[in-house]
């Protein structure tokens, strides 16, 4: 059996922040590489050994921010994709309108060259 420690509501908040954070810089900015430690921190009002306590470095931030996208996209879409009876069209719709809330922050995410494919 699996106990799993319940985290601080104080790190989820710092972590929300930084994230919203990092966010709301790229939008501002979509240069990933103008990004730093001290310019996330200072927008989300923290300071940057609250960075460190929760991300190794920019690169893992950005990578735990993808993942939380998509686990956020899996939630919802979710109980769409498990009605039998509902039809493409609304889950088509469904899929959409997430993208379609969070086009800002996807248009910078997709331009950076992580997302590209890398020919062979």
């Amino acid at each position: 059996m699996t106990i799993q420690k319940k985290q601080d509501p104080r790190a989820i908040r710092s972590k929300r922040m930084i994230k919203a954070a990092v966010a709301d810089l790229l939008i501002e900015n979509p240069d990933i590489s103008k990004l730093t430690v001290q310019k996330i921190a200072k927008r989300a009002d923290l300071n940057r050994a609250t960075f460190y306590l929760h991300f190794i470095d920019i690169g893992d931030l950005l990578k735990q921010l993808v993942h939380d996208i998509f686990d956020d996209l899996s939630l919802e879409m979710s109980p769409v994709l498990q009605i039998d009876n509902v039809n493409n069209e609304k889950q088509l719709i469904t899929f959409l309108d997430y993208f379609y809330k969070h086009r800002k922050l996807f248009a910078v995410l997709f331009e950076h060259p992580g997302f590209k494919k890398n020919p062979k």
